[in-house]
């Protein structure tokens, strides 16, 4: 890529405020309280993980499983059901689900399906077909999920790749798929992006490209070179979604305590690391989710 193209444009990131997604905000008692519950939280030792894990049966999903996909169900979820039945599990379950981390991965996914809608319609109306590739694609909820609410998922012409190297994320989200009875073409496949995405040897491939949460945990070199192989592997006006974490108050008790470890940026270095990728700043466009606890990142492959 030149140094010319870099400068075509400031890149901006915009606070999305769609009201039609039904965004989660925090509630006014709820600032209040994290105006001292927050500082508490980010000093606990970390010993009291063990206390937190047996406060709240969803609580203890999230940090056994932390950074997989059965953690981001259960936030999903807002805690599974099941989980809270006595008065001390209703209060934990307040606590930790109504926290500004929960909430915001809620409204990540809202905002991601709304992109994977959009991508889908406006390929699909121009070629007929679209092929799909979710990279790190844990439960595949946002995926299973936008086409389903889109129909795409049911026509033949529509082929979608699930790859995790997690072989328990893939059993899940066939069974997801199972769910909304997609009758697309699917498969899933274990294996790592890298070693995914060479065996495209740089051949465009896709349509779209959805990567949301595993730039969480790749430093910029890694991820660099992951975006650049994703962005040869992409077909002319493909389409490529990619989300990671901001730095947010929350940061030293999910690190810390939770044992959740990331890699967090600001908007402004996710655009930028995907513009080093190849991308053309004129076709990039950022989003950050009401909390600005999540920056979603969507681009176009285009040499226009």
């Amino acid at each position: 890529m030149d140094s010319t193209s870099s400068r075509e444009r400031p890149l901006i990131i915009t606070r999305d405020g769609d009201k039609s997604l039904g965004y989660e905000f925090t509630s006014l008692a709820r600032k209040v309280v994290n105006v001292f519950l927050i500082p508490l939280l980010n000093h606990l030792p970390v010993s009291i993980r063990s206390g937190i894990r047996r406060s709240h049966r969803s609580a203890d999903t999230v940090i056994r499983h932390a950074t997989q996909f059965q953690a981001l169900e259960a936030l999903y979820n807002y805690g599974f059901p099941d989980h809270t039945q006595s008065v001390s599990e209703s209060f934990f379950h307040r606590i930790w689900f109504s926290s500004n981390n929960a909430i915001a991965v809620r409204n990540r996914l809202r905002l991601v399906k709304r992109e994977l809608k959009s991508a889908y319609t406006g390929l699909y109306d121009r070629k007929g077909a679209l092929t799909i590739l979710s990279i790190a694609s844990g439960s595949a909820r946002a995926i299973a999920e936008s086409l389903h609410e889109t129909r795409l998922g049911y026509l033949p012409d529509v082929d979608v790749t699930f790859l995790d190297k997690d072989p328990a994320a893939l059993e899940y989200s066939k069974d997801l798929v199972k769910k909304f009875n997609l009758t697309c073409n699917t498969r899933w496949i274990s294996a790592t992006a890298g070693t995914h995405l060479r065996s495209y040897c740089g051949v465009p491939s896709f349509d779209i490209v959805e990567m949301v949460g595993l730039l969480d945990y790749f430093d910029n070199d890694r991820a660099e070179q992951l975006m650049t192989s994703i962005y040869d592997a992409l077909k002319e006006d493909g389409v490529f979604i990619v989300a990671n974490i901001n730095h947010n108050s929350e940061r030293q008790f999910i690190s810390r305590v939770i044992g959740w470890n990331m890699i967090y940026r600001t908007p402004s270095e996710l655009a930028d690391l995907v513009v080093r990728s190849g991308f053309r700043p004129a076709h990039v466009t950022g989003f950050v989710e009401p909390l600005k606890i999540h920056t979603l990142v969507v681009a176009r492959k285009s040499n226009a």
